[in-house]
């Protein structure tokens, strides 16, 4: 399938936009370290254009005291396919995932 024509101005517009998602999806996962924002809310607001296309393995690698090691290993234990984009996450997995990183259930 061939590239769609785009203007140069048409083609500035993109990459202004598709750079103002990429710097919201590092400032979600800066916060989610942080300890800013609730993990539940992010999951909450998946199907949000910005925090939609993050990876469940980078949202969880995100949280404080997780890597990406543990977050993989998270997946697996879960049964959720580390590539997924939260957006794709059905209510399910979502509770899941909300019951696996609480506080109460974080690994020490």
């Amino acid at each position: 399938m061939a590239l769609p024509t785009m203007t140069p101005e048409q083609r500035e517009a993109a990459l202004a936009a598709a750079h103002a998602t990429r710097t919201a999806r590092a400032q979600v996962k800066r916060d989610l370290k942080a300890g800013t924002v609730d993990p539940a809310q992010v999951l909450a607001n998946r199907s949000d254009k910005t925090t939609g296309g993050i990876t469940v393995a980078q949202f969880i690698a995100a949280l404080p005291r997780y890597g990406r090691a543990r977050a993989n290993l998270i997946c697996v234990e879960l049964g959720i396919d580390p590539g997924k984009h939260l957006r794709a996450l059905g209510d399910q997995q979502v509770q899941r995932l909300t019951n696996r990183i609480t506080p109460t259930n974080k690994e020490q």
